[in-house]
């Protein structure tokens, strides 16, 4: 099954770039749904981290420029983000099928290259897999804990299957590697843990 070195492997997965579209960004900084570059770029990085979350505070908790947006907003633009994407994936692989070309994407901060677009939407998948996997399977998770690892191991020795069930359960909230806020939550065991915030030096890269 599909346990805690599940999140380690999904916490190693690079980050996208920021911005890989295909036709170069003009001067223009603003979209007719009113979002500057700097949310449509804040929204990009708050799905790569943590695919849709189910709450939308919780990417305004994780992405704070995007505080001033309504669930609605939100939603609007979600659907807009998504079907570039789609539109992109379906185009490239099934060229006969799909999207038509008659109505072209017009907003250039959603011109994705074809790589980006795949990796955005593996992410929204993945995301939604372990939300899935977390909700259902807690027992299965806290007692099927793999032996730590020794980089991991020597940050906390104390480390118990309960706890890797917590951390699922931050990746869930959080997206990756939101640590503060991670260690900030109540609702979670790591500040009272003792345990020193991670860096990606000591156990997120070999």
């Amino acid at each position: 099954g599909c346990d805690f070195m599940f999140t380690l492997s999904l916490m190693q997965l690079k980050t996208v770039p920021k911005k890989a579209s295909v036709k170069k960004i003009g001067a223009k900084t603003e979209n007719t749904l009113g979002w500057t570059r700097k949310d449509q770029a804040a929204f990009q990085r708050g799905i790569i981290a943590q695919g849709r979350p189910d709450l939308w505070q919780l990417l305004r908790t994780t992405q704070p420029m995007l505080s001033s947006k309504t669930d609605n907003d939100l939603d609007q633009y979600y659907q807009k983000f998504l079907e570039a994407v789609d539109r992109i994936v379906v185009n490239r692989e099934s060229p006969d099928d799909g999207y038509s070309d008659s109505s072209p994407i017009t907003d250039e901060a959603l011109l994705f290259s074809f790589g980006v677009a795949v990796k955005i939407r593996e992410r929204i998948d993945l995301f939604q897999s372990l939300r899935a996997l977390v909700e259902q399977h807690k027992e299965t998770l806290c007692e099927n804990s793999p032996p730590l690892e020794p980089p991991f191991n020597e940050w906390a020795p104390h480390w118990t299957p309960v706890m890797d069930y917590a951390l699922l359960q931050a990746v869930v909230k959080y997206g990756i590697a939101s640590w503060n806020l991670v260690w900030a939550d109540a609702d979670l065991p790591f500040a009272s843990s003792g345990l020193s915030i991670p860096s990606e030096s000591k156990i997120l890269v070999k």
